[in-house]
């Protein structure tokens, strides 16, 4: 029969002084305490390991760091595990094993993990940058060195708090998205047991939704002569001139590639992975988008780009490039780039076109799921004729004319004629825009096409004189009209020829003004 040991004391354990040869006081199952001749006192585990009976010695430790009721714990604990058949020295590594990876799953490191796998998703690489600089930013600073499985709902809060109270209510709106993502990945590859990031956004107030700035179609010509004379680099025109005639989005427009692009067919397909709603896109292109890309040709047609990087040709040019020029230009709080998107869409409903093809044409997707799920139409003929339109129309708007006839771009519409065969060289003076309110200026204006046998560059000169020196004539006051030579003088100023000039003026100059209707002094 096994003798009992007889479990120890606090007072034979304090009582217990050293000797000249280390001795042991035993607890019982396997606990020990070990009397060194130096004084110190250690506890000891010894057990049989299950798979080979072979007899292991673990420490927990001395008595001044462990106390015998820890002792005792512990060696309960480890009994269990060798009932269940587990080496409790096993199941130590594999414990000190996890923790390290653990200490090693910080909020940063997991960020990273998902990084990998969100780049992986063909997004734009402005959108990629923008992702992992705003978590540089705003979160990696207080919580990047913090294990996954230690932070809650409520750390979040604190970490996201000052953005808030900057007001920055878009940005918050941002980073506790991919904050989100970050946790959700966390969860789904079982680092965590659930996302408390979760409903952290009720913390907080939402954004107010505001409307992008834009301008009205008849402003239009206001936008492409400032456009015409700016000082803006030549290949940021022709990406905000590509944003505008394809209806595209800042990002999907500036990161534009040409393998994209199929110039036999007209035809750009943005695949769904750079796509708001991620799905594939087809844009049927009008010819002035593709003199637009007849233009970029010798500039990036050997990149990968359409519009590469002034910087770095071998990124696309930022989706902020856009909006940066129109600033420059004076749209600053009137227009942004985003905002041509709402100039197509009046322009298109206003002309008649049918609302679910001009949604179509900006990439937007049914809200009512039911009628989404049966209607997989892209309208692609009502939509290749829908740009064709709008081609014609931003054409005929760098010229100052905004055509509106509501007969849906069809050619039974009563339409200015097109007047540039040069779209893709930009270059046009000076002029200032009209309004085209009045039906007498615009049967004047095509008057003047038919007349004016010149360029589009010599159609914008007329307009220029229209509306400097005809826009204030009064036929009561005589004394308002120009001289012949004012008109002449004027437009050798700006680059026109004599014999242009003077057939300008023979045009724009209202018949009871001709030579020999008017007194000898302003002949």
């Amino acid at each position: 029969m096994a003798r009992k040991t007889t479990p120890l004391t606090t007072v034979q354990i304090k009582a217990a002084r050293p000797a000249e040869k280390e001795y042991t006081l035993q607890d019982g199952g396997g606990l020990f305490l070990l009397v060194k001749p130096s004084g110190s006192k250690l506890w000891r585990f010894s057990y049989y390991r299950p798979s080979d009976k072979k007899r292991i010695l673990l420490s927990f430790g001395s008595l001044d760091d462990v106390s015998l009721a820890d002792a005792r714990k512990r060696r309960s604990e480890y009994r269990t595990l060798i009932s269940a058949g587990t080496d409790p020295q096993d199941h130590e590594r594999k414990k000190r094993e996890a923790e390290a990876i653990r200490q090693g799953n910080t909020f940063e490191n997991v960020a990273a993990a998902w990084y990998k796998v969100k780049i992986s998703q063909n997004l734009a690489p402005n959108t990629i940058k923008d992702i992992w600089r705003s978590l540089e930013k705003y979160v990696f600073p207080f919580i990047g060195n913090t294990p996954i499985d230690t932070l809650t709902a409520r750390r979040f809060v604190e970490v996201l708090t000052p953005i808030k109270e900057r007001g920055n209510l878009e940005t918050l709106k941002r980073v506790l998205q991919r904050v989100n993502e970050v946790m959700d990945y966390a969860a789904n590859s079982g680092l965590i047991d659930t996302n408390p990031a979760m409903n952290v956004r009720k913390a907080f107030p939402s954004p107010v939704k505001k409307h992008m700035p834009t301008i009205r179609p008849e402003q239009l010509p206001e936008l492409m002569q400032a456009l015409s004379v700016s000082a803006t680099e030549r290949q940021t025109r022709l990406l905000i001139e590509w944003q505008l005639l394809t209806v595209t989005r800042p990002a999907e427009a500036s990161s534009t590639r040409w393998d994209e692009i199929d110039m036999d067919a007209k035809r750009w397909t943005i695949p769904a992975g750079r796509m708001k709603m991620r799905r594939d896109h087809v844009i049927p292109l009008c010819s002035q988008a593709m003199a637009v890309l007849e233009a970029m040709k010798p500039i990036s047609h050997h990149r990968d780009y359409v519009f590469p990087s002034l910087k770095d040709p071998r990124q696309p040019m930022n989706s902020q490039t856009a909006n940066a020029a129109l600033r420059r230009m004076g749209f600053g709080g009137v227009l942004v780039s985003h905002g041509m998107r709402a100039i197509f869409s009046t322009a298109a409903n206003e002309e008649g076109f049918e609302p679910d093809v001009i949604e179509a044409a900006l990439a937007h997707v049914d809200t009512n799921e039911v009628r989404r799920a049966y209607n997989r139409s892209n309208y692609i003929e009502k939509r290749i004729v829908l740009m064709r339109w709008w081609g014609e129309f931003v054409e005929a708007a760098a010229t100052g004319v905004t055509l509106a006839s509501g007969k849906k771009g069809y050619p039974s519409r009563v339409a200015v004629q097109k007047t540039s065969k040069n779209y893709e060289n930009h270059v046009k003076p000076s002029y200032n825009c009209i309004k085209f309110n009045d039906k007498a200026v615009k049967h004047e204006t095509v008057k003047m096409q038919k007349n004016i046998r010149c360029n589009c560059d010599g159609l914008q000169l007329a307009l220029m004189v229209q509306h400097e020196f005809w826009s204030t004539y009064d036929p009561e006051d005589r004394t308002t009209a120009p001289s012949k030579k004012q008109v002449v003088d004027f437009l050798v100023s700006r680059g026109a020829s004599r014999n242009l000039a003077v057939s300008i003026d023979k045009v724009v100059r209202p018949a009871s003004m001709k030579i020999g209707g008017r007194p000898k002094k302003w002949r």
